[in-house]
């Protein structure tokens, strides 16, 4: 990948994270903040600061004059990239479900504070698999916005 393609790559990472933390989250109050962390989607105010950003995206990819092959296999990367990491978030998911399912059954045959640690320790493994898989669809997510941009600024400039 050309050194400007990647830059560009975590500049936007970095860009959208801003972006989302300036937009999205509610501060109004801490409640809010920590466990509903997501404001109004459809307002039509997150709309039309999607589209600039959205534009502000392309103007930078614009300055970076990339080649049309880097803006091709970037985005076959990318779309592969995402498959993988999508795969690994899947496979979080069913750790998870496979650790509900042995604490079930353990839970038959242990003494009632055996059941407590292994109950602890369970949730604990949960949290971390489910924190994960949010990490990785994250990932996933931000994969695809760069390939819907390089796609975008290939039809249009390239």
């Amino acid at each position: 990948m050309e050194s400007s393609l990647h830059s560009y790559v975590k500049w936007y990472i970095t860009a959208r994270a801003e972006f989302c933390q300036r937009v999205y989250i509610d501060r109004s109050t801490w409640l809010k903040r920590k466990l509903m962390p997501f404001a109004d989607w459809d307002c039509e105010s997150v709309m039309s600061q999607e589209v600039d950003f959205s534009i502000a995206a392309l103007s930078e990819l614009k300055k970076r004059e990339l080649a049309k092959h880097s803006l091709s296999l970037a985005s076959l990367t990318l779309s592969n990239r995402s498959e993988y990491i999508s795969d690994q978030a899947d496979a979080f998911t069913t750790f998870a479900s496979l650790i509900v399912v042995m604490l079930a059954f353990f839970s038959l045959t242990l003494s009632p504070w055996l059941k407590l640690v292994v109950a602890s320790v369970a949730f604990c493994g949960l949290v971390w698999l489910l924190l994960q898989r949010i990490e990785l669809r994250g990932k996933v997510a931000c994969c695809k916005e760069i390939i819907n941009l390089l796609k975008q600024y290939e039809s249009r400039h390239a």
